[in-house]
């Protein structure tokens, strides 16, 4: 005997499917069995059983529904986790908090990218032009390629400034 299923049965499904490859990483951290009936329990408390029918035929809304109970179960700690959850399954939370705006305000800052090695030459450079010697700029200069080019570069951007003219000038 074959079992037919209705649209939103389908469609449900697919969505279910979409969103556990999406968030793979962080539920993979967790045993699924035990997250699907976590989940299905939730949304039974806090949807009407018409509303979790016709959710699957309107434009996002079941997945809405999927990772607004998912994040709101994970606050709560209302799963365990099986192991403590690595730099992938944490990028896949701040996702879900993005795409659910819960617990946003706990997504941490992307860390600031690193300095180039052109800008560390050109901050060396600077250093150089306000502290060292003429004698000393000039052998560095002669000593090394880029470094030439690099003090060049900002002396005709008219980047560099000594320390002596800024005292001539801020005593003037």
């Amino acid at each position: 005997m074959t079992t037919q299923i209705t649209k939103a049965q389908f469609l449900s499904e697919r969505t279910e499917e979409s969103f556990f490859q999406d968030y793979g990483e962080l539920l993979s951290h967790f045993n699924i069995n035990e997250l699907k009936e976590s989940l299905s329990s939730f949304m039974q408390l806090n949807y009407s059983a018409d509303r979790l029918r016709v959710a699957p035929t309107e434009p996002g809304a079941y997945r809405r529904i999927l990772a607004f109970s998912t994040i709101t179960l994970l606050n709560r700690d209302a799963v365990t986790p099986l192991a403590e959850l690595n730099s992938a399954a944490n990028a896949d939370m701040d996702r879900l908090r993005r795409e659910t705006d819960i617990g946003a305000e706990v997504i941490s800052a992307p860390a600031p990218a690193s300095p180039t090695a052109e800008e560390l030459l050109a901050d060396e450079v600077r250093n150089d032009w306000k502290t060292l010697p003429m004698s000393k700029v000039r052998e560095k200069k002669n000593a090394s390629r880029k470094y030439s080019e690099t003090l060049d570069r900002l002396a005709n951007a008219g980047t560099l400034e000594s320390s002596v003219t800024s005292l001539t000038r801020a005593g003037a």
